[in-house]
Protein backbone atom coordinates (compact mmCIF):
# COMPACT_ATOMS: atom_id res chain seq x y z
CA UNK A 1 0.00 0.00 0.00
CA UNK A 2 3.14 2.37 0.45
CA UNK A 3 3.36 2.33 -3.26
CA UNK A 4 0.21 4.31 -3.62
CA UNK A 5 -0.76 7.69 -4.28
CA UNK A 6 2.58 9.07 -5.88
CA UNK A 7 0.77 12.04 -7.58
CA UNK A 8 -1.83 14.77 -6.42
CA UNK A 9 -2.66 17.26 -8.99
CA UNK A 10 -4.41 20.52 -7.52
CA UNK A 11 -6.40 21.99 -10.57
CA UNK A 12 -7.41 25.23 -9.08
CA UNK A 13 -7.68 26.39 -5.36
CA UNK A 14 -10.43 24.76 -2.81
CA UNK A 15 -11.98 28.34 -1.80
CA UNK A 16 -14.52 28.50 0.33
CA UNK A 17 -18.22 30.26 -0.96
CA UNK A 18 -16.89 33.97 0.15
CA UNK A 19 -21.14 34.58 -0.19
CA UNK A 20 -21.99 31.82 3.25
CA UNK A 21 -23.41 33.87 5.71
CA UNK A 22 -21.11 32.83 8.66
CA UNK A 23 -18.16 33.03 6.80
CA UNK A 24 -18.71 36.33 5.97
CA UNK A 25 -19.89 37.28 9.55
CA UNK A 26 -16.32 35.71 10.51
CA UNK A 27 -14.49 38.09 8.28
CA UNK A 28 -16.54 40.74 9.30
CA UNK A 29 -15.32 40.18 12.47
CA UNK A 30 -12.08 39.56 12.13
CA UNK A 31 -12.01 42.97 9.97
CA UNK A 32 -13.93 45.21 12.88
CA UNK A 33 -11.52 47.66 14.66
CA UNK A 34 -8.63 50.27 13.80
CA UNK A 35 -6.00 48.43 12.38
CA UNK A 36 -7.86 45.15 11.69
CA UNK A 37 -7.98 45.44 8.09
CA UNK A 38 -7.30 42.75 5.92
CA UNK A 39 -7.66 40.12 8.55
CA UNK A 40 -10.83 38.71 7.23
CA UNK A 41 -9.31 38.13 3.47
CA UNK A 42 -6.39 36.40 5.62
CA UNK A 43 -8.58 34.68 6.81
CA UNK A 44 -10.30 33.07 3.94
CA UNK A 45 -6.80 32.56 2.27
CA UNK A 46 -5.72 30.39 5.25
CA UNK A 47 -8.84 28.48 4.39
CA UNK A 48 -8.17 27.69 1.24
CA UNK A 49 -4.80 26.91 2.19
CA UNK A 50 -5.17 24.49 5.09
CA UNK A 51 -7.81 22.68 2.13
CA UNK A 52 -4.38 22.27 0.31
CA UNK A 53 -2.20 20.82 2.87
CA UNK A 54 -4.93 18.53 3.55
CA UNK A 55 -5.40 17.66 -0.13
CA UNK A 56 -1.64 16.97 -0.53
CA UNK A 57 -1.40 15.36 3.40
CA UNK A 58 -3.31 12.57 1.39
CA UNK A 59 -0.35 11.29 -1.05
CA UNK A 60 2.42 12.12 1.86
CA UNK A 61 1.56 9.97 4.98
CA UNK A 62 4.50 9.86 6.76
CA UNK A 63 8.59 11.52 7.12
CA UNK A 64 9.91 8.30 4.41
CA UNK A 65 6.59 9.06 2.02
CA UNK A 66 7.01 10.88 -0.93
CA UNK A 67 5.01 12.10 -4.16
CA UNK A 68 5.10 14.60 -7.13
CA UNK A 69 2.60 17.58 -6.03
CA UNK A 70 1.56 19.61 -9.56
CA UNK A 71 -0.56 22.51 -8.23
CA UNK A 72 -2.22 23.91 -11.46
CA UNK A 73 -3.47 27.33 -11.03
CA UNK A 74 -1.88 30.86 -12.45
CA UNK A 75 -2.60 32.11 -9.06
CA UNK A 76 0.13 30.37 -7.49
CA UNK A 77 2.33 33.04 -8.66
CA UNK A 78 0.10 35.83 -7.61
CA UNK A 79 0.65 38.01 -4.38
CA UNK A 80 -0.76 36.85 -1.49
CA UNK A 81 -0.92 32.93 -2.56
CA UNK A 82 2.84 32.41 -2.85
Amino acid sequence: KDELGRLVIMVGLPFANIADAELKARMDHLDAGVGNQGRGRAYYEALCMRGVNQSIGRAIRHVGDYACILLCDQRWGACGTS
